[in-house]
């Protein structure tokens, strides 16, 4: 019988646990929600959503992508940048050399950004974003076309 009850009491120990995880995991989610952040949409997706936006257009040649940039809060500085791969260190850190490509002073979700892109590298990200968030921090992400379903992507990435 003891055996049992310490077999039952380690089932409910371990469902307490589990539960209280899991409350943590939510709360923790919706502080992250909050946080601010920047969507990337193809052109296509949802135009029809946005009347007034900034825009990038290519000097030269047609773009293989158009796709809007729109943050959920005001960002300030807001940069896309061409990449090019430097090196590697034997921690897979890629270095690279940036260029400003297009830059604005501030971008909001009401008024966002549709840029032309020339093309993303199937292997070594070749193209970034940069902005300074509302708490003063320089946030940095690679934009990608993903493998899977050809959706286009944002990674954090520091270059």
């Amino acid at each position: 019988m003891k055996k049992y009850l310490s077999i039952f009491t380690l089932l409910v120990l371990a469902f307490v646990l589990c539960t209280n995880t899991s409350v943590y995991a939510a709360n923790k989610s919706k502080k992250s929600s909050s946080k601010q952040k920047i969507s990337v949409y193809y052109e296509n997706d949802v135009k029809s959503k946005y009347k007034d936006y900034k825009t990038y257009k290519l000097k030269s040649g047609e773009p293989a992508y158009r796709v809007f940039f729109v943050p959920n809060k005001k960002v300030k500085n807001f940069k896309i940048l061409a990449l090019t791969f430097v090196s590697m260190d034997k921690n897979s850190k890629i270095t690279y050399d940036t260029k400003m490509l297009y830059s604005t002073k501030t971008l909001t979700p009401k008024k966002p950004l549709l840029a032309d892109i020339e093309y993303l590298s199937e292997g070594i990200p070749n193209l970034g974003i940069s902005y300074v968030d509302s708490s003063g921090k320089i946030q940095k992400y690679i934009v990608y076309e993903s493998g899977k379903d050809g959706s286009i992507q944002l990674g954090k990435e520091d270059f």
